[in-house]
């Protein structure tokens, strides 16, 4: 897709092939027309004019994000693999120099290589500065289709998507340790929000969060692999095959935990 520049008056006017195919796939696709086939160049990639407004040159194929922080320059969308503040990732289809301007696109379906084929999931996490995605359980672009060695996977490009967005999501590491993100734990009523917890080496099993009374005050909560009961609320199953782990995550609002004790004047009398 070239950059076609509007003509003004008096400039002299050239008929351009592509232009108009272009035009008349544009028409034809808004009015549900179609020539006897699919118009992959209509139906497809979708692009827009950018410029890099980082220190880092940006390759072709890498996924980047637009940058909030800079300035649009005739509509043209700063872009930047130095800053990933934005919710949003884009793929850079050329090259584009610090200062310069290229194009990226926007939407589409990709075939991107997928660089942690031991893990599962129904998204792919975009790396930034890199055309690769990491398979994930929680967020990233929907997966059409995943190769069997699960080394490419066919992607649509859009808005990143999470799949949940309840208390202490848990998600898988690099080093294939588990992440169990922030939540709400209820203590005999009493709410609080807990951070959640990095680097819980991953089992086959039921992975809770517990808090007991001791003494006169509760416990500092744990997540563990731990049977369920009343003190121990499950929050996600884990299960290992090997080198994979699998991640089934149990929709929770608020980890609810209720505990009584005998009442230490009671026992004396």
């Amino acid at each position: 897709m070239a950059f076609h520049p509007l003509v003004k008056p008096g400039d002299p006017f050239k008929p351009n092939a592509a232009l108009s195919n272009d035009v008349r796939r544009l028409i034809n696709g808004i009015q549900s027309f179609s020539a006897g086939k699919s118009d992959a160049q209509y139906f497809g990639p979708v692009r827009i004019h950018c410029w890099n407004s980082g220190s880092s040159t940006i390759q072709p194929g890498v996924f980047c994000c637009p940058d909030p922080s800079a300035q649009f320059h005739d509509s043209i969308v700063p872009v930047t693999i130095d800053d990933t503040s934005s919710g949003s990732v884009w793929i850079a289809v050329s090259q584009i120099e610090p200062g310069k301007v290229g194009e990226c696109s926007v939407r589409g379906i990709f075939c991107v290589p997928v660089d942690n084929a031991s893990s599962s999931g129904f998204f792919a996490g975009p790396v930034v500065g890199s055309d690769s995605v990491r398979l994930d359980s929680v967020s990233g672009f929907p997966i059409l289709l995943l190769a069997p060695d699960k080394s490419k996977a066919l992607i649509e490009l859009s808005s990143i998507q999470q799949q949940y967005q309840g208390s202490f999501p848990v998600t898988l590491n690099d080093d294939q340790s588990l992440k169990v993100g922030p939540g709400y734990l209820s203590r005999n009523g009493k709410i609080e929000l807990l951070s959640g917890k990095d680097n819980i080496q991953p089992q086959s099993g039921i992975l809770c969060v517990t808090s007991k009374i001791s003494g006169d005050s509760w416990t500092t909560p744990t997540f563990s692999f731990t049977k369920v009961e009343n003190t121990s609320y499950p929050i996600a199953e884990i299960t290992v095959y090997g080198d994979e782990v699998s991640i089934r995550q149990f929709p929770v609002s608020v980890a609810v935990i209720l505990e009584t004790q005998t009442c230490p004047l009671i026992k004396k009398s």
